[in-house]
């Protein structure tokens, strides 16, 4: 007889004493599991809602539509692959980073 099976016969017949009831499964199983019930989901939306409301959609700018079309004129130009935007956008990045 393994070890691990008698271990397992141990375990049952403690947690049967103790009048808890024991998974099918063995004690070495690898599979995880998580349960999250519908009231902490319900907690989870009603956060997210709150957030909202607290000023996170207020931050949230309108689509201008004249800027997105300039821009996907600059895309289909190259503006963007020039030598001097890409020297301005690493500089830009070196700024944000500190570098």
């Amino acid at each position: 007889m393994r070890i691990e099976s008698i271990l397992q016969a141990l375990t049952t017949q403690f947690l049967q004493k103790k009048g808890v009831k024991s998974s099918s499964k063995p004690l070495n199983s690898t599979e995880d599991k998580v349960e999250i019930s519908s009231e902490a989901r319900d907690l989870q939306k009603n956060q997210k809602t709150n957030d909202l409301q607290k000023g996170g959609a207020k931050d949230i700018q309108p689509i201008r539509e004249e800027k997105v079309k300039e821009v996907i004129s600059k895309i289909d130009q190259d503006f963007y692959s020039s030598p001097k935007v890409i020297s301005k956008i690493v500089d830009s990045l070196f700024k944000v980073f500190g570098i």
